[in-house]
């Protein structure tokens, strides 16, 4: 597998480097914090990985007999999944990346504001971890 290779981060591959930097200048020069910015970076890293990792949907037998409503109450329809694999994947993934952008949106709102009034220009906030 690939994926545990990426998600080792950039080491000291050149390329990688060069993304990390510039993902977290533009970051920093946006107005977050550099202990944030690497937060936010770490987050996002474990986010796409864990999502290469396996379908969440795959997880589930398709047969209707491994989950008795006796001892599985609420996965009556948990062997159709198999056959949504990738709608409920991808619909995951898309969920999980619209809470993350909105609640960093938030969070920016909190760790910077205009400066002079213009908004393209921001500042950090004090006093802000």
């Amino acid at each position: 597998h690939i994926v545990p290779v990426l998600a080792r981060g950039p080491g000291r591959r050149p390329a990688g480097l060069r993304v990390a930097d510039a993902v977290f200048g533009a970051m920093v020069g946006a107005g977050w914090p550099p202990a944030q910015a690497t937060r936010i970076g770490a987050l996002m890293r474990y986010f796409i990985t864990g999502s290469a990792l396996g379908s969440f949907a795959g997880g589930f037998v398709d047969d209707e007999t491994a989950y008795d409503p006796a001892d599985y109450p609420h996965l009556g329809q948990a062997h159709l999944l198999a056959d949504h694999r990738r709608q409920v994947d991808e619909g995951a993934f898309e969920t999980g990346l619209r809470a993350l952008l909105d609640g960093l949106a938030i969070q920016y709102e909190q760790y910077a504001r205009p400066v002079g009034g213009d908004a393209a220009t921001v500042r950090p906030v004090p006093n802000r971890p």
